[in-house]
């Protein structure tokens, strides 16, 4: 079904379109190949090519290891090596030179009877460590303290608990269920020990790496869009939406979250390589980076812009298009804190402020944040979350996963996710064998230019 002018931008006016196509594709050379969009048919640009393929990652390692992995699963108590984790000791802009493999033959200790110690089979990779490992924290009360390791999402295995039936009676849980926690990092290891409380069972059909997408990336999107909707579940039918960020993770499981709540029509903003993937792939309408190229066209017409970018610092831009009745939702503030440097309170005083005018001085405006809502109601999170399971085993929703990649490479994982290189979610498989040292040449030496998804 072709789409019209008013389903692109609200609005049949042909000079308006039409001002838009004398921008020479949003800065970018009309050519056979190119449509009125930016999306590329006939072939991909460098930005796409180190986002889908299964080379990028195949260089010489990041992390500094000094030992062959230890893959044998007999080896993991009372063998060699234990447990090996991601570790920073210094706050950093580069993860190479602050970032190391720690290794141990013993594993974390249980300070509780509530204590879990998980084998981890999947955890995520994402904007949030980045900040993280740079001293970008945007909490005031629980800061990471050094030393850090990266990941915030984990789906593993109950390998030992400090009271076995506790942990059945009151949470239903017992050695080898599988289970899946938010926290705020640890998960980039072999193990890690969390709160009983804080488990959640994964189904035995799903997929680690899959299932590590659902706790933080569709969790932001399902729960961001009830607090838009105010309601328990989510609809937006009929509506307009606008994400900004929409080639993240966060944007890409709003999109597919955005269909299922059957929005009319879904804006993304993404770099010009994407546009094919955002059109073809997630059945959104792809818009530059540039505000200033979209702006003028659809202001006021837009019913719902998630914003995990907030890339002007002041959330204007997005609150510009809303129309009259319109909500923004800011779900994070990645784009413009990666142009920032660590401050005395972990990010600047401008990104707390930014944070602190969209909660409570901006109108039409709300603020999500998956830290704050998991420790305010843990309960309403899990069972969002095990909705979010049941939909995933159904087929119903699926992440799009750019790499799995081993612990030696979660620094180089991190470098891509800075510079806009992946196109979809990063996952640490901590039992996945290294790379060959040297296969596919340094990582540093193909890198083009410096273009975010955000």
């Amino acid at each position: 079904m072709a789409i019209t002018n008013r389903d692109r931008y609200g609005t049949e006016d042909e000079s308006q379109v039409g001002r838009l196509d004398e921008k020479k594709n949003f800065g970018r050379s009309r050519t056979p190949e190119t449509s009125a969009y930016g999306d590329v048919e006939s072939r991909d640009d460098d930005f796409s090519n180190y986002a889908t393929s299964d080379t990028w990652f195949r260089s010489v390692p990041t992390i500094a290891e000094s030992e062959d992995d230890a893959e044998s699963k007999s080896s993991e108590v009372g063998g060699k090596v234990a447990q090996r984790r991601v570790l920073y000791t210094l706050f950093g802009d580069k993860p190479s030179r602050v970032m190391h493999i720690e290794k141990s033959d013993k594993l974390p200790i249980l300070k509780s009877a509530t204590d879990v110690l998980v084998r981890v089979e999947a955890s995520t990779v994402s904007l949030h460590d980045c900040c993280l490992r740079r001293g970008l924290d945007m909490e005031f009360s629980d800061r990471v303290s050094l030393p850090g390791t990266p990941g915030a999402d984990i789906v593993g295995t109950i390998q030992n608990c400090g009271d076995f039936q506790k942990l059945e009676n009151e949470y239903g849980l017992q050695q080898g269920t599988r289970v899946a926690a938010l926290i705020r990092h640890g998960g980039n290891s072999r193990y890690v020990v969390v709160p009983a409380s804080s488990l959640v069972k994964v189904p035995r059909s799903v997929k680690a790496a899959e299932a590590a997408c659902m706790v933080s990336p569709f969790m932001t999107a399902y729960q961001a869009m009830q607090l838009a909707t105010g309601k328990t579940y989510f609809s937006l039918h009929g509506k307009k939406i606008l994400v900004i960020g929409g080639a993240g993770p966060i944007g890409q499981a709003i999109i597919h979250m955005a269909h299922r709540a059957r929005a009319s029509l879904i804006f993304a903003t993404a770099p010009l390589g994407c546009h094919s993937y955002v059109k073809k792939t997630l059945k959104a309408t792809p818009i530059p980076l540039e505000s200033e190229e979209w702006l003028p066209l659809i202001r006021g017409k837009i019913d719902v812009v998630f914003d995990s970018a907030c890339s002007d610092g002041t959330y204007n831009t997005s609150r510009a298009v809303l129309s009259d009745r319109g909500t923004l939702v800011c779900v994070g503030l990645y784009g413009y804190l990666e142009t920032q440097r660590m401050g005395f309170f972990g990010a600047p005083l401008s990104a707390h402020w930014a944070k602190v005018k969209s909660e409570h001085f901006m109108s039409n405006t709300l603020s999500y944040d998956i830290w704050k809502s998991f420790q305010k109601d843990p309960e309403k999170y899990k069972k969002d979350l095990l909705f979010l399971f049941e939909l995933l085993k159904r087929n119903e929703i699926k992440p799009n996963i750019a790499k799995r990649v081993a612990l030696c490479q979660v620094g180089n994982a991190q470098t891509y996710l800075e510079k806009g290189k992946n196109l979809g979610s990063i996952v640490c498989m901590p039992w996945k064998k290294p790379p060959v040292a040297g296969a596919e040449g340094s990582l540093e030496k193909r890198e083009s230019s410096n273009v975010s998804c955000y």
